[in-house]
């Protein structure tokens, strides 16, 4: 198999970690998104889901979102109480 050479993957990874794309992102993206990382950018990723996380009303981000987190054994407890907050809208 032919590797993607740095350029491209630099450009495709910079559009999967763009907020449009994440924002409407399955679950299965995510976890690959997140396998594709270095450990020091899981973390700002994580970081970025869990602002995303705040800002969005999108129920099905929070979902989506939450199961990855549970298929990955990443916290989850601020996914859970936006989740509830929003329920209450």
């Amino acid at each position: 198999m032919k590797s993607i050479d740095f350029s491209k993957k630099t450009k495709m990874i910079s559009y999967y970690l763009d907020d449009e794309y994440l924002k409407n992102a399955r679950a299965i993206h995510l976890e690959k998104i997140y396998k594709l990382l270095s450990k020091n950018d899981k973390q700002e990723f994580i970081k970025k889901l869990n602002f995303l996380s705040r800002k969005l009303i999108h129920n099905a981000f929070h979902y989506e979102l939450l199961n990855f987190y549970d298929r990955n054994k990443i916290d989850n407890h601020l996914v859970l109480k936006r989740i509830k907050k929003l329920s209450k809208i």
